[in-house]
């Protein structure tokens, strides 16, 4: 239930430069992706596991900036689009990928259905 961010020099030494420890005990973080803010010029993280929702995170005072709701299982995965740093993409067990504008805390799509995934996305 942590993310934990490392400095690696050209020397190959390692420095732990700040870590995030979620309230929720039982959260087990299966992925993360990295994005930017246009609007607030800050670096964000987004992580996400067990419990289906995205928290994104604000690496500056690891401060929780939106929690995106929607997932009805665990999120495998997560990625930045690479055009836009404003969305992201979520795989989950609950058979669905789901598209979502970071900065209106939105869900923009959902790709499932009845003739989709038959199984969890990894």
């Amino acid at each position: 239930n942590s993310l934990s961010i490392y400095l690696i020099d050209k020397l190959s030494n390692i420095k732990l430069i700040q870590s995030y420890i979620d309230q929720d005990n039982e959260e087990i973080f299966y992925s993360c992706t990295w994005l930017y803010n246009n609007k607030t010029n800050c670096l964000l993280v987004a992580i996400a596991g067990l419990r289906g929702t995205i928290k994104v995170i604000n690496i500056i005072g690891f401060e929780i900036e939106t929690v995106l709701l929607g997932h009805g299982n665990a999120v495998n995965d997560l990625r930045t689009h690479p055009m836009d740093d404003n969305l992201i993409l979520s795989a989950s067990k609950d058979e669905s990928i789901r598209l979502w504008n970071v900065n209106a805390s939105i869900c923009i799509a959902i790709f499932a259905g009845d003739k989709g995934h038959r199984d969890e996305i990894l």
